[in-house]
């Protein structure tokens, strides 16, 4: 019987209701519906995806070489550098048995609903008022809870921070379950059996939840360094990619699956996704290899490859499913757009949210009443990511417009031909911008929206020769030169700004970095054209010292801003500052100022600099410039590079002692070294003196600078610190670092930072003060009544004063 049933047919019921037989193909990828639309969700950079690759332990070399040249994508969706392999399939496994045993632990067989029981009915017996309940019912569960955070601790040994916040949590649950059971009737015994459960799943459950699992949990996510794991990122760089792919196919989606996925897209496109700057490409035939089926040539084994075919393709399906169901935008009550479940291709081409994208057109309007509602005016985004701009814009227009152009077919007819405009990069991303923007609607020419990136001609000072009511849009940041997206990275964004403002007729309404307004690499003439020529046309500006506010899970070096500018507008600038895990700042203002050659973003900074810096020294002039002794900063990394300074860690007599650091990035860590005097040929002078060295970088949002180093004669750094000084006394050096510490001093340092990178240029809002015996300032006083001489020095007001006590934490 059981061979027969192989040979009957295998029916299912369609979306219509009629019984269809399936074929083999069908039958494998409906039971993966399910876990699609989770793929789909995840945007693709998800595991599932993948069969079990633990089990996959002969993985051919020839593979593994392919792999090594695709760039890796956490599951976080952040894209990083290829990486090492390490091995260990049954890291999840060990996790979970560590748990369970440790779970038995902590809880042992004890039930704790009885004794939850016998703590209500006390309180509830006792003739106390409800406040005086609440705090017996906790009192009297505390010590069930302490006794098992003992015997966590015994176990996992964490820090008492750590156990307290656990025990105040947990104190927090029971209190609120508590105050919950008090607001009805305390007599009624099926409300004292559910608040005796509620308790007992506090003990039973949350309690190891936030102490085993959360430990386990932890852990695990730190030993993400196997071989499997870095294989998994590699593969996720090309299956976030495959939403795109299928948005940009020119071919029937059906007829797309994992076996011809790369195909959607050029040859060279494909390798420019995939392959790392100066490194070898990343190829088609790559990726045929990681896809499998693939048989070694010489010993004829084949490897099956790492994607769960079935899987992937009820996910194309499944995507697919979704544009469709999406894809008229102009639909009432679109809440949603494909974008969602796109991820980016390159770091200088980030969906900008749906709600940025609003809110940029909400300020617009604000400042241009009744601009959705004119037939005539016209919009250009010049460097399409996803085409949401031109769509949310052409959303409003239909609505504007319905009135003076009733069909809805001419009226969106109109819109798409003589109104919307934009410019894509890419040919992946003109496709994907294509059929999003025109690809529900028949007989639109789509002639408007053109495959070109602007960047070149842009930095060149070109322009299109064409002109638009509105320029819009999210530019790039910088060249993808290896720089990345912080501070070292050239930027282009001013170029499109500048560009832009040529090619508007009216409104330029861009989102960038802020960096430019007071930093930012290469910006300074940028900088003095926008404060000298346009400053009093910039409307207005919503500017984020946290960027992730606009770009969740993005960090970009000193926030971004969106702004309205207006060729016919010559006056203040509305400008709204928004602190990071704090209020909005906004005043109407100019954005120039008497003493600086920058925008200050936060306007409550402009008087206290003002006083500071108006007819005195600053510290710039005592602050060395970059690399002052002309040392990098990988001496201690790669000493061989230097091989006149024979670094060594021993000290002799006659050698020049260096501060430097050793390690990468966090990895970091100061050391001391001592090299051959012969080697520093860059101010000789001051070798000989006391000086202070300063950390080129720390986060931009800090104002607790790295410990200073007093620096004895003899002694010098590399590119690391910056120095400052020279002095001619250890007690000038010291009443100096004293001087570093004040809240004065750090709140102007700040004011006068724009990245996380120091020059001489950051301290130029700082005074200089006399650190000698002769000194106005007291230095020997205790680091608070320093501050108050100085506020009082520089006639700083009691709102002043409260903002840099505010600002500015304690600092020993």
């Amino acid at each position: 019987m059981a061979e027969l049933l192989n040979y009957f047919p295998v029916l299912a019921e369609d979306e219509s209701g009629k019984m269809i037989e399936l074929d083999a193909e069908q039958v494998l990828t409906f039971p993966k519906a399910i876990v699609a639309k989770e793929v789909v969700n995840r945007g693709f950079v998800t595991n599932l995806l993948f069969v079990n690759i633990n089990n996959v332990f002969n993985i051919p070399s020839e593979v593994i070489a392919a792999l090594n040249k695709a760039p890796s994508t956490s599951d976080t969706d952040k894209q990083t550098k290829s990486e090492e392999v390490q091995h260990d399939p049954d890291r999840k496994k060990n996790r979970d048995h560590r748990i369970s045993v440790n779970k038995d632990k902590l809880l042992g067989n004890k039930v704790y609903t009885s004794r939850m029981q016998d703590i209500v009915l006390s309180a509830v017996d006792s003739d106390m008022e409800a406040d005086e309940i609440v705090e017996k019912i906790t009192a009297d569960c505390m010590p069930e809870i302490s006794e098992l955070l003992g015997k966590y601790k015994d176990s996992y040994s964490p820090s008492k921070t750590e156990l307290d916040s656990i025990k105040n949590g947990l104190r927090e649950k029971v209190k609120e379950a508590a105050e919950e059971f008090v607001s009805g009737d305390i007599a009624d015994r099926i409300a004292q059996d559910k608040l005796a459960d509620s308790l007992a799943n506090i003990i039973e459950k949350d309690l190891p939840n936030d102490t085993v699992i959360h430990k386990e949990e932890d852990k695990y996510e730190k030993e993400e360094k196997s071989e499997m794991d870095q294989i998994r990122r590699k593969l996720r760089t090309f299956t976030r990619a495959i939403p795109s792919f299928i948005m940009a196919a020119s071919k029937d989606v059906d007829e797309i699956t994992l076996d011809n996925i790369e195909d959607t897209v050029s040859d060279k496109d494909f390798e420019e996704l995939f392959t790392e700057k100066d490194s070898e490409p990343f190829t088609k035939d790559d990726f045929r290899k990681i896809r499998g089926p693939w048989t070694n040539p010489e010993t004829g084994e084949t490897f099956e490859g790492f994607f769960d075919r079935y899987t992937f393709n009820a996910a194309i399906r499944e995507f697919e499913e979704k544009r469709q169901e999406i894809a008229d935008y102009l639909s009432p009550g679109a809440k949603e757009d494909i974008f969602s479940y796109i991820r980016p291709l390159k770091t200088n081409q980030i969906f900008t949210p749906r709600g940025v994208v609003n809110k940029m057109l909400d300020l617009l309007e604000e400042n241009n009443p009744g601009i959705f509602e004119d037939p005539n005016a016209t919009f250009a985004d010049l460097y399409v990511k996803s085409g949401l701009y031109l769509t949310e814009i052409a959303k409003r227009l239909n609505r504007g417009l319905e009135s003076k152009i009733p069909d809805k077919s001419e009226r969106v007819k109109h819109i798409l031909e003589k109104q919307l405009y934009g410019f894509a990069p890419t040919n992946i991303i003109y496709n994907i911008a294509r059929k999003y923007i025109y690809g529900t609607f028949l007989g639109i020419d789509d002639s408007n929206l053109k495959q070109l990136d602007l960047t070149e001609p842009f930095k060149k000072g070109n322009t299109l020769g064409m002109k638009f009511d509105v320029v819009i849009g999210n530019p790039p940041y910088q060249v993808e030169d290896g720089g990345g997206a912080g501070d070292s990275a050239m930027p282009v964004y001013n170029c499109f700004i500048e560009s832009g403002i040529m090619i508007t007729n009216k409104n330029l309404c861009l989102i960038t970095p802020s960096r430019w307004m007071n930093g930012g690499k290469g910006l300074d003439a940028f900088r003095e054209n926008m404060i000298n020529n346009y400053s009093d046309s910039f409307k207005a500006i919503y500017d984020y010292e946290d960027a992730k506010e606009c770009f969740p899970g993005m960090h970009i070096d000193g926030g971004v801003n969106y702004l309205v500018f207006d060729k016919n507008y010559h006056g203040k600038t509305n400008y709204n500052y928004k602190l990071e895990k704090g209020d909005w700042v906004s005043k109407d203002r100019f954005l120039t100022n008497s003493i600086t050659k920058v925008i200050i973003r936060d306007y409550r900074q402009i008087g206290i600099i003002e006083k500071a810096v108006t007819n005195h020294v600053t510290m710039d002039s005592i602050v060395s410039p970059r690399n002052p002794y002309g040392f990098n900063a990988d001496l201690f990394n790669c000493p061989d590079r230097y091989p006149t300074a024979a670094l060594t860690e021993v000290p002799k007599t006659g050698l020049v002692k260096i501060f430097g650091v050793k390690g990468i990035k966090g990895g970091a860590r100061r050391k001391i070294g001592y090299i051959n005097p012969v080697s520093v040929t860059k101010s000789n002078s001051d070798v000989s003196k006391y000086k202070l060295l300063f950390s080129k970088a720390y986060s931009l949002n800090s104002t607790t600078p790295p410990e200073v180093i007093v620096c004895e004669p003899g002694s010098i750094c590399t590119e690391t610190f910056l120095q400052i000084g020279p002095f001619s006394t250890e007690q000038e050096a010291n009443n100096c670092n004293t001087y570093i510490k004040t809240k004065f001093f750090r709140a102007l340092l700040t004011f006068g930072r724009s990245s996380m990178n120091n020059s001489r240029k950051s301290f130029q809002y700082v005074p200089l003060e006399n650190f000698s015996n002769s000194s106005d300032i007291e230095w020997s006083k205790p680091i608070l009544e320093i501050d108050k001489q100085l506020y009082k020095k520089y006639n700083l007001d009691q709102a002043e004063i409260a903002f840099i006590e505010d600002k500015v934490k304690i600092m020993e």
